[in-house]
């Protein structure tokens, strides 16, 4: 190996892990292969960005609950009956503060 890897260029370490995983992907070395290493990768990814969507999810459902919570609250004691939703805009973008639900 190390006369190949003097031929060739890399680190002659670098040859023989070239050579283990040639080694597995033909099945004469047990380990995973290329393509079931790369299939792997790509489902870590996917499970770690359906995680992250459903965090989003959950942040954003208990916002919109939050919300909806301090509008009814709002609506019923600190500044009367809300009759449309451009009054509704107009207190959500004021310096309001919501109350906690």
């Amino acid at each position: 190996m190390c006369s190949v890897a003097e031929k060739l260029g890399p680190k002659p370490e670098t040859v023989r892990l070239w050579v283990r995983q040639v080694e597995k992907d033909t099945g004469r070395r047990a380990g995973a292969s290329t393509d079931e290493l790369a299939e792997l990768k790509r489902l870590k990814r996917e499970n770690a960005e359906s995680r992250r969507a459903n965090a989003i999810s959950i942040v954003r459902c208990w916002s919109a609950t939050s919300l909806r919570n301090a509008l009814i609250s709002a609506n019923s004691t600190v500044i009367g009956p809300m009759t449309s939703p451009l009054s509704m805009w107009a207190w959500i973008t004021s310096a309001a503060t919501f109350p906690e639900s």
